[in-house]
């Protein structure tokens, strides 16, 4: 039996499914039913289709962005934390970790995790 190739998709239905999956390839697969390399064979062979993936993941991002950035407007600890994390080492925050041992052979009895201003 002959090897067959990936399953033909039009560009419209690829770039539908990109655009509806925010970028994510296996949802866009999954949308599609194919396998995600199959949408990675296509993304291969067309350069404007590559550009366009990454103009959804832009877009998704942004989204994302603005719903951490509602949250913590309405004062989310964990989005708070977030932003610090992700954003705040520019402006002096970092993320420091302590570990507590009770005896130096031993398993950590505690970890503390906070994000503090340098």
């Amino acid at each position: 039996m002959a090897k067959r190739g990936p399953k033909r998709i039009t560009k419209r239905a690829l770039r539908e499914a990109l655009e509806a999956a925010g970028g994510i390839v296996s949802l866009a697969a999954r949308r599609l039913g194919v396998d995600r390399r199959t949408v990675y064979y296509h993304l291969s062979r067309d350069r404007r289709l590559q550009e366009e993936l990454e103009t959804f993941r832009r877009l998704a991002v942004l989204m994302a962005e603005q719903v951490v950035f509602e949250a913590l407007r309405k004062g989310d600890f964990e989005a708070a934390r977030f932003v610090l994390r992700s954003l705040g080492a520019r402006y002096g925050w970092s993320q420091r970790q302590s570990i507590a041992l009770e005896h130096k052979a031993e398993i950590p009895s505690a970890v503390k995790i906070e994000v503090v201003r340098a």
